[in-house]
């Protein structure tokens, strides 16, 4: 049995049991939480390591110091953490710690990416396209992309999605797995995906034309934070070609959208005032929807 407040909760001591007794605890500060950290991280606690880096690179419970930050990342990605690979690898690379370092930069992109990490695959190969540090090699930055990919970094399905569906920069025209990717992105939150595919399926563009899946879709991108998705969203909404018409929801969806600072979404909006003598939401509906 427990009682939160806003400055700590109370807690029964010792196992549970009728009549026990409580004790209040205090939450941890910041400042608490970060030398607990960095007492795990000299311990040789990889992943307290990281963080503990993090920490101190945003200066969380502690003073930043990009320095101090660097030297766990590195001991970190020494012990094989994947992501200390590729924080350690962008401080050499881009010198956020003083010199660069390009050589050693690449080597610990090299680690990383041997374990598996998306981020440092994706380093990689962005390095192989630009000859970072190697020859330029579109074949491995390729290979590169694919394992990133495989690993769920959204941004890389998307990419790579694209690229198949256009057989562009070396990547073969493969519509199935183009979809896959696409599809794979947007369900991990990657609100350009989800974009993409309602787009496709608003115009019929090399998949089946359908109204709802691209009302579906355009949803999941508007969910993700996406003001393009909400002024799609709403366009379908007051044309009624994603289903039935919901005038009034689409008017909410192009208000969120101009919110968002949309151009396009409030002048939709400054089109559908009504005129004359007809108002109220569906005359404002059907003016945006003739504006559009």
């Amino acid at each position: 049995m427990t009682s939160k407040t806003e400055k700590g909760e109370w807690r029964a001591r010792g196992a549970r049991r009728a009549g026990e007794g409580l004790e209040f605890v205090y939450p941890r500060t910041r400042r608490e939480a970060a030398r607990e950290c960095l007492g795990r991280a000299a311990m040789g606690d990889r992943r307290a390591q990281y963080e503990a880096g993090s920490r101190l690179e945003r200066g969380d419970g502690v003073e930043a110091d990009r320095a101090k930050a660097f030297e766990w990342f590195c001991r970190s990605a020494q012990a094989g953490y994947g992501p200390a690979c590729s924080k350690a690898a962008l401080y050499c690379l881009e010198g956020l710690a003083g010199r660069r370092d390009v050589a050693r930069g690449i080597a610990f992109l090299e680690r990383g990416a041997g374990t598996g990490d998306a981020v440092c695959l994706l380093l990689k190969g962005e390095c192989c396209l630009k000859g970072v540090g190697c020859e330029v090699s579109r074949a491995e930055a390729l290979r590169c992309f694919e394992r990133a990919a495989a690993c769920g970094l959204p941004s890389v399905q998307y990419r790579a999605g694209l690229r198949c569906l256009e057989g562009d920069e070396g990547y073969a025209l493969d519509l199935k797995k183009g979809m896959a990717w696409l599809t794979s992105a947007a369900r991990h939150g990657f609100p350009q995906a989800a974009l993409e595919l309602g787009r496709m399926r608003l115009e019929g563009r090399l998949v089946r034309k359908s109204g709802r899946e691209a009302l579906r879709w355009f949803a999941l991108a508007a969910r993700e934070g996406s003001a393009e998705g909400l002024l799609e969203q709403g366009r379908l909404l007051l044309s009624g070609r994603g289903g039935a018409s919901g005038l009034r929801r689409g008017m909410r969806c192009l208000r969120a959208a101009s919110e968002r600072g949309l151009a396009e979404a409030e002048e939709l909006l400054r089109g559908s005032l009504p005129k004359g003598g007809d108002s109220g939401p569906e005359a404002a509906g059907r003016a945006a929807v003739e504006k559009a």
